[in-house]
């Protein structure tokens, strides 16, 4: 089972859409209030605190689902502390 997905082709708005499409595929149905889908986006820069938000939400059961989706738009606004501690948990 592929547990991480990395969508690098196309300029910035057609790699979210992107993602969005596999989030609906994964899930079967529309993300909107969905309780197994995180959207993890910052118009500045995403810290640490978001990733160890996101660490805790994804360590808990799916609620609806068969797995839980998230999708972190524009990963190069990480901070370096960030970056780590999203590497440890995909290294999880």
């Amino acid at each position: 089972m592929v547990h991480s997905l990395l969508v690098v082709h196309g300029n910035s708005q057609k790699r979210y859409e992107k993602g969005l499409q596999l989030a609906e595929n994964f899930l079967a149905g529309s993300l909107i209030n969905h309780p197994d889908f995180f959207l993890l986006e910052d118009p500045k820069s995403i810290k640490i605190d978001h990733i160890r938000q996101l660490q805790h939400q994804l360590a808990l059961r799916p609620y609806s689902a068969l797995l839980k989706v998230a999708l972190i738009n524009e990963a190069d606004k990480l901070t370096l502390p960030a970056q780590h501690a999203l590497l440890k948990t995909l290294e999880e």
